[in-house]
């Protein structure tokens, strides 16, 4: 026999009686921290609201707000306090085959979204970052982690996918969902559910004008300072970057300097075979920095070069 959580309205202290009721449960996340109200109709419009799961061999384990009170009464709507993101569980008791309908009011620029994985060994959960722009899949984290997308607008999707090892159908490795769309997925024989929705998220660059990585590309990169800084800027280099490879052509679209900290601390840019291009009309300037060209050209474009204390070198 099932317990059924019976307190005083609302969020008071949990009790238990055996009705010998059935619960129904649906796991939910809020999207922001605030007040949600609760109705439950349908049946004996009982629903009992827990933080994070429910257990009914410990019905007051998690347990945080009730519908139900006084062992037989029932009040709606209730109205509790959820954090975002939190994973809660809305349980609904009755008799078994009653038909109930909770409707959940979230506060204003709030959402819930349901969260009821499928129980399977042989599926996976993963998140797949889809750029809006282009459709496909930039990134994809089984802990949803984004932090390495790159600037841009993207909706993260929940992914289950197969990754047993029956066959069919075939085994796939998340990773190679990078650069896919998700209808493509299905076209190349992948097993997977995704979520009926998604979640937006906007991913903004830090753009400074002092160069710490020697990356190519990334946070605090030369590569990313003279893509997002504005005309005229002046970029320079920590002492710790002495070296930096570049793997591509590096567009020089904007007046700008590259200054080195002396003449005799200069950090060394090896260029990509396609060098550096210099937009026509734009003026690099280059002070205490020096450029090796690793192919066969050279600075290019149209722009003006100027230098100081720096050299060129092809290696």
């Amino acid at each position: 026999m099932l317990s059924i959580q019976e307190l005083r309205f609302g969020s008071g202290g949990c009790t238990t009686a055996n009705f010998g009721d059935s619960p129904a449960t649906l796991r939910f996340k809020p999207s922001v921290t605030g007040n949600y109200t609760f109705n439950m109709t349908g049946g004996f419009s009982h629903v009992t609201i827990y933080n994070g799961e429910y257990n009914s061999a410990q019905p007051c384990t998690n347990f945080l707000g009730s519908t139900a009170y006084n062992g037989v009464a029932v009040q709606n709507p209730i109205v509790l306090n959820l954090s975002s993101c939190n994973i809660y569980t809305a349980v609904f008791f009755d008799v078994a085959g009653t038909v109930g309908t909770l409707t959940i009011t979230p506060p204003s620029g709030g959402a819930t979204f349901v969260h009821n994985p499928p129980v399977n060994p042989n599926y996976s959960l993963t998140y797949a970052a889809v750029n809006t722009t282009n459709n496909t899949i930039s990134a994809v984290s089984a802990t949803s982690n984004f932090t390495s997308l790159l600037v841009g607008n993207y909706c993260v999707y929940a992914l289950y996918y197969y990754s047993g090892t029956a066959n069919p159908p075939v085994f796939f490795n998340p990773v190679t969902f990078v650069g896919q769309t998700l209808s493509s997925l299905t076209g190349n024989g992948v097993c997977y559910q995704a979520s009926s929705n998604c979640k937006p998220i906007t991913v903004t660059q830090i753009c400074s004008t002092s160069v710490t990585s020697t990356a190519d590309d990334g946070p605090g990169t030369l590569r990313r300072a003279v893509t997002c800084n504005t005309e005229n800027t002046l970029i320079t280099f920590n002492s710790s970057v002495t070296q930096i490879n570049l793997t591509s052509l590096l567009n020089i679209s904007k007046n700008m300097t590259l200054q080195g900290i002396s003449p005799t601390i200069r950090p060394t840019i090896n260029t990509h075979s396609t060098g550096i291009n210099i937009s026509t009309g734009k003026v690099l300037s280059l002070q205490n920095v020096d450029i090796r060209y690793m192919g066969v050209q050279t600075l290019s474009g149209g722009g003006t070069l100027n230098i100081t204390g720096t050299t060129l070198a092809k290696q």
